[in-house]
């Protein structure tokens, strides 16, 4: 069944983030960044803006933090029991940006905050995709120069290591190894040395992602190329955790319209693979930016992906956003289709565990037209089944709705794709005009069908999916 959460703008400031949403309009959007507090509280950033929910979702507080040139990318918690934010900081107001750190203690007041000129091939803009502590308490930042949207250079990844103050200790350039936005650090378990996922362009002609095994001192000791499995085909948007000592999850994006997840241990071993395949109009998928994979718990993982595909910014066409959640086995337990109607585009960019067995995610609506500009960023929270909360519709303005099946395209034409969630799998997918005829029934058997619909008049269907007699979605779909 539809479980729906309603929406409520940033200006109604008494309501519960899990109703909540931010009404900023690019380019003022400000990446939203979550992390759960020692008190069961969350802390949430967003431009210059630092508010504190309630585990209930009331809003505590809210403070500003810093001025709205500033842009976090990252939060997490030191071992020292403080906070670290990174980002990038326009010093000027004229696009020349900075490198900055911000060390907060537990509630969140200012210890120091350090910037950084750092020496990079393009200071237009970058991004810094993860940051970590290692064992010495020394802070890891991972990032890279996007010449995406200048078409100038390479799009370039560096590491840099910072002291437990702040201060810079080392870097690396990576110029021969290229990133496509969202390189990704991890330390080995072992204290050995790093995993670095990142995209080489030297393996293939079109270039893959690979994993770089560095030492301490991030000199590369292996490269493992992804491409070497048969399932991952070029992926990219790497994200990868350790769940033991010696095993780690790697999950991203593939051509050929698919999103893999894959266990491998430290010696690159393969030892499970999941496809999902997610079409769409365009030969390439994606992932959440950061954080697209966590967990608090090896039990409960949580992975997104879009569906259908996305490959451009703005959206070609109206998506919705997967999330699955998996064991540390890569069991399935279930997936959700996050989205609602035909006008709007939802792309999750972050996924935050909490405790509860749940999680939070953030990301940006977008409305048709597609354009780019006409953006609104959210944040939601969802229970440990994927559900979202039940909450009176009379007060909210905008609706995201949980499926466990959802029809593309639509407006449709020649062909009609019914993706449906894993957990729902064999049930009877039947569809009736507007005089209430049904005009097809079949059994949907596998996540992916497709069904022929060229020789169907133009016109309003209604369609309705059962399992075990049970109506489990119902809706519209339109040929043209």
């Amino acid at each position: 069944m539809k479980n729906k959460l309603l929406i409520i703008l940033l200006l109604i400031c008494n309501q519960s983030f899990s109703q909540y949403s931010f009404n900023y309009y690019f380019p003022t959007y400000k990446e939203i960044k979550v992390i759960e507090t020692e008190d069961n509280n969350f802390a949430v950033f967003l431009g210059d803006s630092l508010f504190f929910f309630s585990p209930g979702g009331n809003i505590i507080e809210k403070r500003k933090i810093h001025d709205n040139n500033h842009s976090v990318f990252n939060i997490f918690k030191l071992q020292d029991g403080n906070y670290l934010s990174s980002g990038i900081y326009d010093c000027t107001g004229n696009n020349n940006y900075k490198l900055w750190l911000k060390k907060y203690d537990s509630d969140f007041n200012t210890i120091w905050e350090k910037i950084h000129d750092i020496d990079i091939k393009n200071k237009t803009i970058f991004y810094t995709w993860n940051t970590i502590e290692n064992y010495n308490k020394d802070i890891i930042i991972a990032l890279d120069s996007d010449s995406a949207i200048l078409d100038q250079i390479p799009d370039t990844a560096y590491l840099y290591k910072f002291s437990n103050t702040g201060d810079l200790i080392s870097s690396r350039n990576f110029s021969h190894y290229l990133t496509l936005k969202g390189g990704k650090i991890v330390q080995i378990p072992d204290t050995s040395g790093y995993l670095f996922a990142n995209f080489w362009d030297a393996v293939m002609p079109d270039g893959a992602d690979c994993i770089f095994k560095l030492d301490n001192n991030f000199n590369i000791d292996t490269i493992f190329n992804t491409y070497s499995s048969d399932y991952l085909e070029y992926q990219t948007k790497p994200n990868l955790k350790f769940i033991s000592d010696s095993t780690f999850i790697y999950a991203g994006a593939c051509y050929f319209n698919s999103s893999a997840i894959s266990l491998y241990d430290t010696s690159f071993n393969e030892h499970k693979n999941i496809i999902f395949e997610t079409g769409g109009v365009h030969d390439f998928n994606e992932v959440a930016d950061n954080q697209a994979l966590d967990f608090s718990d090896t039990s409960a993982i949580f992975f997104s992906f879009i569906q259908p595909g996305l490959h451009y910014w703005p959206p070609q066409e109206p998506n919705f956003s997967v999330i699955v959640k998996v064991n540390s086995n890569l069991d399935i337990q279930w997936e959700k289709f996050y989205g609602d109607s035909i006008t709007e585009s939802f792309d999750i960019r972050d996924i935050y565990a909490t405790k509860d067995g749940g999680c939070i995610i953030t990301g940006i609506m977008q409305f048709a037209p597609f354009t780019g500009y006409n953006l609104k960023p959210f944040i939601v929270k969802i229970d440990a089944e994927g559900n979202l909360p039940n909450l009176p519709a009379s007060i909210y303005e905008s609706i995201i709705t949980a499926y466990n099946l959802i029809l593309y395209p639509n407006p449709g034409k020649d062909f009609l794709n019914i993706r449906t969630a894993v957990q729902s799998i064999g049930g009877t997918f039947s569809t009736f005009d507007i005089s209430g005829k049904q005009i097809l029934s079949q059994t949907i058997n596998r996540a992916n069908t497709c069904i022929n619909t060229a020789n169907l008049p133009s016109g309003i269907y209604v369609y309705r999916y059962t399992l075990n007699n049970k109506i489990i979605e119902t809706g519209k779909w339109v040929k043209q």
